[in-house]
């Protein structure tokens, strides 16, 4: 098989080789929609698909793969869970290992804009949403200290369920091997800020109605003329409609 390019998850723009990647493998969502099920709108991202690790991050190899792969502290957790090189957890030799069974593309510059590109929950351009790095940081502490208090009880009274913990973003209630990986490691304290990036990324797809959905294919060299003709048509829309809202505001 030839070479060929991929598309953002988030932006739909066009990825072509050694572009820089963020990769995050998905697995099929716990109570997932189904083509056909009579939905016409999407209630929340994880509706078809779930993360099942934080992203890999590499550049676009030209044949639907990552290479120059980062080898940080994630990617050695995530190699020590499946007992297997990263290579192979993204497909290297066709041996997949469950329950990975897709993934999505997201161009970096894409993936750091959606992390510092927040606004409030009232439309707000300030910079940063209500879920500002400070209050997750905050909200991750209190999370870690009520995880270590529970594993002490848990050694008390073994039947004790995880549901009696208080909501947390950092419990990804949704995420079943995720949890599986990464519930620990916050115990360890090892990833406070990749999961924090992770949760602002995710606030930030949301936030431009995008979901965790493998995207298609791209052309050779990419329809730069057909993206950027949509692009700008995308922007006058908008920009049209900022307008509007701050004329009814005066």
């Amino acid at each position: 098989m030839g070479c060929f390019n991929v598309a953002c998850s988030v932006s739909s723009i066009n990825i072509g080789y050694n572009d820089n990647v963020a990769y995050i493998p998905l697995e099929v969502a716990k109570f997932p929609y189904k083509i056909g099920d009579g939905n016409n709108n999407l209630l929340y991202p994880w509706c078809f698909y779930v993360p099942v690790t934080l992203p890999i991050f590499g550049s676009y190899d030209d044949y639907g793969g990552i290479e120059d792969i980062i080898k940080d502290t994630n990617v050695k957790i995530i190699e020590k869970h499946f007992n297997c090189s990263i290579e192979e957890v993204l497909g290297e030799g066709n041996k997949i290992p469950a329950p990975i069974t897709s993934g999505m593309f997201v161009h970096k510059d894409i993936y750091d804009l959606c992390i510092k590109n927040q606004v409030t929950e009232f439309g707000t351009h300030k910079g940063s949403s209500f879920y500002t790095r400070r209050k997750l940081n905050d909200i991750y502490k209190k999370y870690r200290e009520e995880l270590l208090a529970r594993q002490l009880l848990v050694k008390e009274y073994p039947t004790l369920s995880s549901d009696t913990m208080s909501y947390s973003e950092f419990k990804f209630n949704e995420f079943r091997e995720f949890n599986n990986i990464y519930q620990k490691e916050i115990i360890k304290d090892t990833l406070q800020k990749e999961l924090t990036d992770f949760i602002l990324f995710s606030f930030g797809m949301t936030s431009v109605n995008r979901f965790y959905f493998p995207a298609m294919c791209g052309y050779q060299d990419g329809n730069k003329y057909s993206s950027l003709a949509l692009y700008q048509k995308c922007v006058d829309i908008t920009q049209k409609r900022i307008e509007k809202e701050q004329k009814l505001e005066k």
